[in-house]
C-alpha cells in the first residue's frame, strides 16, 4: 500500500530526507517484486538469451522475447545454423530449417528445398521467419518470390527477422531497394535493429 511522504525541500530536516530515501527504496523493492512475479517468463528468456548468445544468430537473438510454447519458426536458408535447436530449447513449439543444400548437422525438422520456390506450408501457419545473411545469395529477381513466401507462411502479426549482410560471393544488393521489395510483399517495417543491416518486419 502506498505511503504518503510530505516533503518540502526548503524546510526538510535530515530525518525527512532519510524518510524519503527509505520510501524510495521500499517502492523500488515493491516494483522489483511485481516485475519478478509478473515476468518470470521474461527472466527465463533473458537467462536463455545469454546462455546461447555465442551460438544463436542475430536474427534469433532479436526475437527471443517473442517466443512462447506456441511459437512456430522457419529458418529460411538455415545452412548448419543451430537456431532451430536453440529455439526449441527456449520453448518454441516447432522450428523448421529450410535450405537448398543438405544440412550436415542433425535437426529435428529440416526440409531441403529452394527457398525462392513455394514452401510446403499452409498460409499463415508460422509466427516467425528468420533470414540470416541469406538475401545476397539469392539473385535479385528471385528475392521477390522469397519475400512473398515468407509473407504467405506467416500469420497476421508474424515477424520476418532479416539480416541484410553483403557477402564476398553474393549478388550484391541495395538496402533501401530490398526494404521496398519486402514492404511491397505486404510487410510493414517494425524496427531497424542495428548497424543498418538488421531489421524486423511484421505481417
Amino acid at each position: 500500500q502506498d505511503m504518503e511522504v510530505p516533503f518540502d525541500r526548503y524546510t526538510a530536516t535530515l530525518e525527512d530526507v532519510s524518510r524519503v530515501r527509505l520510501y524510495g527504496q521500499m517502492r523500488r523493492m515493491e516494483w522489483d517484486f511485481r516485475l519478478r512475479k509478473n515476468f518470470d517468463g521474461y527472466e527465463s528468456k533473458y537467462n536463455s538469451r545469454f546462455k546461447y548468445m555465442g551460438a544463436m544468430s542475430s536474427c534469433l537473438n532479436n526475437v527471443v522475447y517473442d517466443i512462447t510454447n506456441k511459437t512456430k519458426i522457419i529458418d529460411a536458408g538455415c545452412g548448419d545454423s543451430p537456431d532451430c535447436e536453440i529455439a526449441l530449447h527456449m520453448g518454441a513449439q516447432r522450428a523448421v530449417g529450410l535450405d537448398l543444400l543438405p544440412c550436415e548437422k542433425d535437426k529435428k525438422e529440416f526440409i531441403q528445398t529452394d527457398i525462392v520456390e513455394k514452401w510446403p506450408f499452409r498460409e499463415g501457419s508460422f509466427d516467425i521467419v528468420l533470414s540470416q545473411a541469406v538475401i545476397d545469395l539469392i539473385d535479385p529477381v528471385s528475392r521477390i518470390s522469397f519475400y512473398s513466401e515468407a509473407y504467405r507462411a506467416l500469420r497476421k502479426g508474424g515477424i520476418f527477422a532479416i539480416l541484410m549482410q553483403k557477402l564476398s560471393q553474393g549478388w550484391g544488393f541495395h538496402r533501401d531497394t530490398e526494404i521496398q521489395k519486402i514492404e511491397n510483399a505486404g510487410f510493414r517495417n517494425k524496427k531497424h535493429i542495428w548497424g543498418g543491416i538488421q531489421f524486423s518486419f511484421v505481417k
